[in-house]
């Protein structure tokens, strides 16, 4: 899992808002929700259908999505469903990460975490481990950050989980990048991209792409090295058809240009940057 706000991108994108039709979509949505639960028996099903609810609202309304998740815990407790339990804190600590409150974010990770331990669910303690990791990033205290990565990397290395180990690895980087140790965060950036590599990851290829450009650009001041990997990453993810990532790639282009400059070739960028974003 990649930690939510760790991604550098050197222009803000602003949004357009969501026009009104769009959101009486969203409260028929809600309702229909509320129709089906309804219908639900008293059973296990009935946390799953809950937490089910949870994530499909986590993009449209963080607070509806909070409220299924905190009703997914209670029925998971009250039929004795460890596992659920675990989920739905996780779950509720994930939604207080992306409402930006932090402190009960940290709360709800721990438990998760402590109740996954207290019955050795190694993937779920994994999981809120890497959470807990999220919410440091947010607050800036990268010493935890590097801290947690590592014993989720060390869980991964476990069960030979490759592409969790190239992630991990990724992720440590991020780390040492906000710690301005880039000769390490380089170091852990070229390890993910040769499992990404090996295994044909190819959104992973370009994802370390992107961050090796970074850290060629934000520490050593090479410009045309990092335009070099940025292109390398926008290559792969045309052929993704990934209109995110390529956005992010030729407004990072663009901005390197204008910094060198070249407005002509800037433009250029910018103005490819902003039809992508516009499909």
């Amino acid at each position: 899992m990649f930690k939510p706000g760790k991604i550098q991108i050197y222009l803000l994108i602003t949004l357009l808002c969501i026009p009104a039709f769009a959101i009486s979509q969203i409260t028929s949505k809600v309702d229909s929700f509320e129709t089906a639960f309804s219908n639900i028996k008293k059973t296990e099903g009935k946390y799953r259908e809950l937490l089910k609810f949870s994530k499909m609202t986590e993009n449209t309304d963080l607070k509806v999505s909070l409220e299924y998740a905190r009703k997914a815990y209670v029925s998971a407790k009250q039929n004795g469903n460890v596992k659920g339990q675990v989920n739905s804190l996780f779950q509720i600590g994930y939604i207080y990460l992306n409402l930006g409150e932090y402190e009960n974010a940290l709360l709800y990770a721990q438990k998760s975490y402590d109740l996954a331990f207290q019955q050795d669910m190694f993937i779920e303690m994994t999981y809120a481990n890497d959470l807990l990791s999220a919410v440091y990033s947010q607050l800036g205290d990268f010493e935890r950050c590097v801290r947690y990565d590592f014993e989720t990397l060390e869980y991964f290395e476990t069960i030979n989980d490759e592409k969790q180990i190239g992630i991990s690895f990724g992720n440590i980087g991020i780390d040492f990048m906000h710690l301005k140790n880039y000769s390490k965060a380089l170091e852990y950036f070229n390890k993910s991209l040769n499992i990404a590599v090996r295994i044909k990851d190819s959104a992973g290829i370009a994802y370390q792409y992107n961050n090796i450009a970074a850290i060629y650009l934000d520490a050593y001041g090479q410009k045309d090295k990092a335009i070099n990997y940025y292109r390398k990453a926008l290559k792969i993810n045309r052929k993704l058809g990934d209109i995110y990532q390529i956005g992010i790639n030729l407004m990072n282009i663009g901005t390197i240009f204008s910094e060198k400059t070249e407005y002509d070739s800037s433009y250029y960028y910018f103005y490819d940057a902003l039809i992508n974003l516009k499909k």
